[in-house]
């Protein structure tokens, strides 16, 4: 996660839009209702 929000961090977007966000968040694995595992 810390080297994803890194990269993110990088965007040249942000040195030119004030406004500007991102969002960096895990990638769901598993579903945790049904136990389905996605596919690597």
């Amino acid at each position: 996660m810390d080297e994803a929000v890194a990269i993110a961090k990088s965007n040249p977007e942000f040195e030119y839009v004030v406004s500007a966000t991102i969002e960096v968040r895990p990638i769901k694995v598993k579903e945790e209702q049904t136990n389905f595992v996605y596919p690597k």
